[in-house]
Order: C-alpha cells, then structure tokens, then sequence
C-alpha cells in the first residue's frame, strides 16, 4: 500500500482549499493537527472493536464452560422435587444446579426450577459470566 497515494486522496481536497499565500508554517500545523485526530480516531475504533471481541470472547466461554458442566448421577441421586431415585431414569438440570426427574422437570417447565425461581423473568447470572476486564 502506498501511503503517498492514499493520503494524496484523502488530504488532496483540503490542500486544493488551502489558499496559495498560507504561510507554509501554518498550513503543516492544520494538516498535522488533521492527521494527528484522524490516526487518533481510528486508534478509537480500534480499541472500541478489541473491547468488544474481548466481551464475547468472554461469552462465549462462559457458554462453553456451562455447557461443559458435569454432574455425577448415580443409583442414590434425588430428584430435588420429588425425592424420587433418579437411577436410570430421564433428568433435566437448571441452571442453579438442582435435578430434577423428566417428569417433575415437564410439570414444573424449563423456566422455573424446584425453588420456585423463574429463569426467564430472574436471570441467573454467575461470577464466571462477568467480565472482569
């Protein structure tokens, strides 16, 4: 990329604006000044952009490491609603850690867990999840 040629093109129409009798002093501040906000601005932006991929980096592992959880279940487990042995029957687990058996889990919904708490109007957010930067 020739820099000469870009900037040509993009300072061309404020040097044709600058009048001929403009001591050369004053005419390379204005311009220094010009290219100095502009390099600025796009720093900005860049930063601005950096900021934002490191938010959903962060997201997206956040979602990873949820989706990674693991839960021991064994012949012992419990539903957390109604005590039933889970042993090899179907569960479902919600985002505040409790287990429940399919059927209390298709009773009570996927938005609301055994504690009564509905993930669709109280969103669960953990320390893992927020931003730290």
């Amino acid at each position: 990329l020739n820099y000469g040629i870009l900037l040509t093109k993009i300072y061309g129409f404020i040097i044709q604006k600058l009048s001929p009798d403009m001591p050369l002093q004053l005419a390379s501040e204005t311009l220094l000044r010009m290219f100095r906000a502009r390099v600025h601005h796009h720093r900005q932006g860049q930063i601005v952009h950096n900021l934002s991929r490191a938010v959903d980096i962060d997201a997206r592992l956040s979602r990873l490491e949820e989706r990674s959880r693991h839960m021991q279940i064994n012949d012992e487990s419990l539903c957390d609603s109604c005590n039933a042995r889970l042993g090899t029957k179907l569960f479902a687990m919600y985002p505040d850690d409790t287990v429940v058996c399919y059927k209390c889990y298709r009773r009570q919904g996927e938005s609301v867990s055994v504690s009564g708490r509905n993930f669709k109007e109280d969103i669960l957010i953990k320390p893992g999840w927020l931003v730290s930067r």
